[in-house]
Formats: structure tokens, sequence, C-alpha cells
């Protein structure tokens, strides 16, 4: 599966088109649909982290898919959202995706919005491993191991 091409912002106001734009080797995308589902995302942000400062060539970014809207309702909830995140470097990770919903779920292959996603793609924008939900330590090995195991094949690839 291969993630849709979409330009949007990050909340710094930089514009960037996805897939292309996402800057690691090995990129993890959290996806969320609703507010509360903030708190599910932030349950990973600590593995996110040391999943970036253990593999130089891994990004993450937090995708909340807020639905199509007009330009002025955009501008006024990158507005608001850029307000509650004062850190620059979050406000880089976050982008805000105004795209149909299903459409875009059914693209990245999401059965759910009641929960949040977590998309780990290649720099192509190529699916490699897929979960739902909150932080479990089952998930995190799952995604550690599928790290490490794409690392050492960037790198082996890089060595010939």
């Amino acid at each position: 599966m291969q993630f849709p091409i979409i330009t949007t912002r990050d909340l710094n106001g930089d514009e960037k088109t996805l897939p292309a734009d996402f800057t690691g080797d090995i990129n993890l995308i959290f996806i969320a649909y609703y507010q509360w589902h903030q708190r599910e995302v932030d349950s990973w942000i600590r593995t996110a982290n040391q999943l970036e400062k253990e593999f130089e060539n891994f990004q993450y970014y937090e995708l909340p898919v807020v639905g199509e809207m007009n330009w002025f309702g955009q501008k006024q909830l990158d507005f608001w959202m850029r307000t509650g995140i004062q850190d620059r470097k979050t406000r880089a990770r976050t982008l805000t995706l105004y795209v149909n919903q299903s459409e875009f779920r059914q693209q990245v292959g999401i059965d759910t919005e009641n929960t949040i996603a977590l998309i780990l793609l290649n720099r192509e924008g190529k699916l490699l491993w897929q979960a739902l939900g909150p932080y479990s330590d089952e998930t995190a090995q799952s995604l550690f191991n599928m790290v490490r195991n794409e690392t050492t094949a960037l790198n082996n690839k890089l060595a010939q």
C-alpha cells in the first residue's frame, strides 16, 4: 500500500507534500481523527522519541485528519492548534489533513476512526507496518523490531 500524495502545511505554516516531504528513511505516522485521540498519540511519544534517538534514519509525525473544510476554517483551526503547541519542532511534525476522512482511511487501509492508527512508511511512502490504538508493550516491541529490521536492510543496501 502506498501513502497518497497530499499537500498540506505544518503548524509552522510551511507547505509540505506528502509523502515526499517526510524526512526520514523510516517515518512513523500517527493518524488521529478526534481531539481526544491526542491522549492516545501522547501515549506513544516517549517511544517515538526513543526510536528517533536510537535510529538516525527515523522520524515521526502527527497527522490530525479533520476532514474537508473551507480556507477560513482551516486557518482558524491551524491557529488554535498552533497556539496550543509552543514547541517549534512539534509544530513542524504536526500536519493537519483537510481531506475526505473515509476516502483517506480507505487509501491507507484503516477501517476505523474510533482510535488512532500508527503507520510506518519508507521514504517513498510505502506502508511497512501498521497498528491501532494507544501504547502497548506488545505493539511497541513489534514497532521496534520493524524499525530495526528496516534500518538493517537499508544499511546493507548502502554497504553494497
